[in-house]
């Protein structure tokens, strides 16, 4: 009977350690979530506020737009995004080639990739674009890359890496380390309405929640970084510099836009990238 009771006490000793246990982690869970709250958003778009124009000269390039599009289409991660991917309805004639020479310099401020090869601007001839669109053209010589309103998909992409890029269209910038040439695209100070939606700057010396700014998205900035112990954990330090603080909202995450072959969106970045759309900040073609 006392071997009995002590296993019966052990046992019950276990039990109440384990409440402890998951109280604990659902309490750090919570105050976790509570971090990171924003604005409600469309869980499910309905509607397709923008449909990219999708260009293949090529079978190949065709069936690999099918199956772009197929995929985005019965992607549930996607659902949120008020964009629809149509299927091209020709197989143009058009050619694209990269130039072997160097770019030139005020030519390189949009390159959206570390590899040399796409530091190789494409040029393609016979495209016909319409004015305000969004542009989708498949290659056989280029890698992935975004300038403009203009994509540029090699036949072998990944998925992945076509949202990846699909978000610059929106403005996200890169998240990770990258060229002088590229910060000064996308570190650009003052910010503004057009700025990454996934970068925030405020001058160094001043408080950030005290600072005015034009970024579409500086009230939730600010109110994410308030009263924040640990502020250094969100300094964005590709961007930052002497004289500014660059902050991300999600840092030290295996996001899509430090890796393009992670799928993880986190859900601030599709409230923002939603509201991107719906508010007109996007990349058209002129």
């Amino acid at each position: 009977m006392h071997v009995f009771m002590r296993g019966f006490s052990l046992l019950l000793s276990y039990k109440v350690l384990f409440v402890f246990i998951f109280i604990f982690f659902v309490h750090s869970a919570h105050a976790s979530v509570k971090r990171l709250i924003h604005p409600s958003f469309q869980q499910v778009a309905q509607d397709c506020q923008i449909t990219p124009q999708v260009h293949v000269n090529s079978l190949s390039g065709y069936i690999r737009a099918l199956e772009l599009s197929n995929w985005y289409r019965h992607d549930n991660n996607m659902s949120f995004l008020p964009l629809c991917i149509d299927l091209p309805i020709k197989i143009s004639s058009y050619e694209c080639a990269i130039p072997v020479q160097a770019v030139p310099e005020n030519e390189r401020f949009t390159v959206h990739k570390t590899h040399k090869a796409s530091q190789r601007r494409a040029h393609c001839h016979n495209l016909t674009l319409s004015p305000g669109s969004q542009n989708i053209i498949m290659t056989e010589q280029t890698k992935a890359y975004v300038r403009g309103a203009l994509m540029f998909l090699s036949e072998n992409v990944a998925y992945s890496t076509f949202i990846h890029e699909l978000a610059h269209f929106a403005f996200f910038a890169e998240e990770y380390p990258m060229r002088d040439e590229l910060k000064t695209s996308q570190c650009r100070f003052p910010q503004d309405r057009f700025s990454a939606p996934n970068m925030w700057a405020s001058p160094k010396g001043q408080v950030p929640t005290q600072y005015a700014s034009k970024h579409p998205f500086t009230d939730l900035y600010k109110r994410w970084l308030k009263d924040e112990p640990q502020l250094a954990k969100y300094v964005h330090q590709a961007c930052s510099s002497t004289t500014h603080n660059w902050y991300t909202l999600v840092p030290d995450k295996f996001t899509f836009l430090r890796y393009n072959d992670i799928t993880y969106i986190p859900s601030v970045y599709k409230y923002m990238w939603q509201a991107q759309i719906r508010g007109g900040r996007v990349a058209t073609y002129h």
